[in-house]
C-alpha cells in the first residue's frame, strides 16, 4: 500500500495491451498511492485528472506497478489488498485475475461498475489470487478502476500484493487459489 503507480486517464481508454508485462508505460504519469480525486489529501497522495467536466467524467482509469520476484515457483499464495471506488478489474502480467463490482461481460473504457463502492473506497478488501501468472524477474500488477456513473464525485485506488513463499508460509490452514 502506498506504492508508486503509473497511471493513464483519458476519454478513449488505455492503449491496446496496456496490462501486458512488457507494455511501455514510460510516458505515463505516476505517483504514490492512494491515487484518485474527489477526496483530496490526506486520502489521495496523487490527484489524477477526470476530464474537466464534473457531470461527465472519464469512466475508466488504468494503473500499473512493476515488482521483482526471484522464485515464482515457490509462491504458495497471493493475497491482494484492494482499495477501489467504484469497480476494478485486476491483471497480473496481462492475465485477468480478478473482477470486483464489475459485470461479467466484455470490459470497455465505457463499462460502468456494477454499483458504487459501499465503503466509498475507504477500506482495503482482501482477495486470494492464482500465483500461476507470476514470472521470474519483473512482474506487473495492472488495475483498471471504473466509475459507477459519469457524474460520480470521486475515484480512489490503492493496492498491496502479498506473495507468500513456501519459506514464509505461516502455520495453520491456507486456501490455495
Amino acid at each position: 500500500a502506498g506504492a508508486y503507480w503509473k497511471y493513464f486517464a483519458g476519454p478513449s481508454g488505455a492503449p491496446a495491451g496496456w496490462a501486458a508485462k512488457n507494455h511501455d508505460d514510460a510516458s505515463w504519469p505516476g505517483g504514490p498511492a492512494e491515487l484518485g480525486y474527489g477526496d483530496e489529501p490526506p486520502d489521495e497522495a496523487t490527484i489524477i485528472p477526470y476530464g474537466g467536466n464534473a457531470a461527465s467524467k472519464w469512466i475508466a482509469t488504468y494503473f500499473r506497478h512493476a515488482f521483482l520476484l526471484n522464485d515464482p515457483a515457490a509462491a504458495t499464495n497471493l493475497i491482494l489488498q484492494l482499495k477501489r471506488d467504484d469497480g476494478a478489474v485486476v491483471y497480473l502480467n496481462g492475465r485477468e485475475v480478478l473482477r470486483d463490482e464489475m459485470p461479467a461481460t466484455a470490459i470497455t473504457p465505457q463499462t460502468l461498475a456494477s454499483r458504487g463502492a459501499l465503503d466509498d473506497g475507504q477500506d482495503f478488501h482482501a482477495f486470494y489470487l492464482d500465483p500461476a501468472p507470476l514470472r521470474i524477474g519483473t512482474n506487473v500488477l495492472a488495475v483498471e478502476i471504473h466509475q459507477s456513473a459519469p457524474n460520480s464525485s470521486d475515484i480512489s485506488f490503492d493496492a498491496a500484493l502479498e506473495v507468500w513463499m513456501a519459506s514464509n508460509r505461516p502455520p495453520g490452514l491456507w486456501l490455495t487459489a
